[in-house]
């Protein structure tokens, strides 16, 4: 999750890769997803704490960030 720790975050959803130069906007939960893995939170431990907040079924959440974290890894922005 190191290329992770490299970006910036901000509270609005602004995400900046200092190492591309790239940006993008993530919503409220792609930013608590984000924050999580930078703090090396396994899957479920984000899951269960956006279960907590956002009152949804945990398995649904961790489905969701699984799909999230596959679409960092495509787009170059996430390797282990």
């Amino acid at each position: 999750m190191e290329s992770l720790r490299r970006l910036t975050l901000n509270g609005n959803g602004f995400v900046f890769d200092p190492m591309s130069g790239e940006s993008f906007r993530v919503d409220e939960i792609g930013l608590y997803i984000l924050k999580g893995l930078q703090q090396n939170r396994s899957e479920i431990e984000i899951a269960a704490g956006i279960s907590d907040q956002y009152f949804v079924n945990s398995n649904d959440a961790l489905y969701d960030i699984k799909e999230f974290v596959g679409s960092l890894r495509m787009n170059g922005l996430l390797y282990e």
